[in-house]
């Protein structure tokens, strides 16, 4: 099967995650694109790849075999998370007040990427 452009994950996310994305704020420049995307603070973006290789060879009815894929895949080699497992942003240990946004929102990048890989395998790119 020919590999999925990453162009078709970052407009299905774009679709799927940023419109519910707290984080939010729209470039003037490239309306309807977030000034995060492409900043690296947006860690669904920044790890984008990496991310859809994590789950793609997941096919489950339940969340927790993606978490594990994301936590050993993605989560692992990000720098906000310590060798013993701790993310600053998503045990809320940063020095302010924040999140992950893959972990906050993973649930619709799983359905989002899905989707996507739906498409291809019926033919419909």
């Amino acid at each position: 099967m020919t590999p999925i452009p990453i162009e078709e994950y970052q407009d299905a996310m774009r679709d799927a995650v940023c419109g519910m994305c707290v984080c939010f704020a729209e470039d003037r420049w490239n309306p309807g694109r977030c000034v995060h995307e492409n900043s690296g603070e947006c860690g669904l973006f920044a790890h984008l790849a990496e991310v859809v290789d994590a789950i793609s060879g997941i096919d489950s009815d339940s969340m927790e075999a993606y978490t594990k894929a994301l936590r050993r895949e993605v989560c692992a080699k990000c720098d906000h998370q310590d060798e013993r497992g701790i993310c600053d942003l998503r045990d809320s240990r940063g020095p302010l007040p924040t999140w992950c946004i893959l972990d906050a929102y993973f649930n619709l990048v799983v359905g989002a990427a899905e989707e996507v890989q739906g498409k291809h395998a019926a033919g419909t790119p």
